[in-house]
């Protein structure tokens, strides 16, 4: 669980550096959509502080605020998601990661992190197929996640 929680701080950083906002420009009423956008990414910021300081309510909080002023923040939802996770609300945090996926085919992170969901809550099967749809992808910057992925479902399925 130690390294989990690790690996997962870690990536929270990483997704924080490299995560950024579609800046479009137009405009609702007197609230502009970009400043929407820019106000969501700095709830998502302050999420990512408070999940890391293991502020778990403060950070789903945090995320609910920016997803009211950015519904489609894929990285948003994965936050609460962990955030989730961690405050022992799998079925939430489940579905929180199905909505980043669905906004976001290709935001391999949450399959890793659905996937540890899915083990916290004794859904051995569905978090062993979360975790092997994570290690398909070939990202080197994912190698650490990718072995942790593997040791997971060599964890699980000798549980069974």
């Amino acid at each position: 669980m130690t390294d989990y929680r690790f690996a997962t701080l870690l990536m929270i950083i990483c997704i924080t550096l490299t995560a950024g906002c579609d800046r479009n420009t137009e405009s609702v009423g007197k609230y502009d959509i970009k400043q929407a956008q820019n106000d969501a990414f700095q709830y998502f910021e302050q999420a990512n502080t408070l999940c890391v300081q293991g502020e778990y309510k403060k950070a789903i909080e945090s995320c609910n605020k920016a997803l009211e002023l950015n519904p489609d923040f894929a990285n948003v939802y994965s936050l609460r998601g962990r955030a989730y996770t961690y405050s022992g609300e799998y079925e939430k945090a489940i579905m929180d990661f199905d909505t980043a996926l669905r906004l976001n085919p290709d935001y391999i992170l949450a399959h890793f992190f659905i996937g540890s969901a899915y083990a916290e809550s004794g859904d051995k099967q569905s978090a062993v197929d979360a975790f092997r749809a994570f290690i398909q992808y070939t990202d080197p910057d994912m190698a650490y996640l990718q072995e942790q992925a593997k040791q997971k479902i060599e964890e699980l399925e000798n549980a069974r």
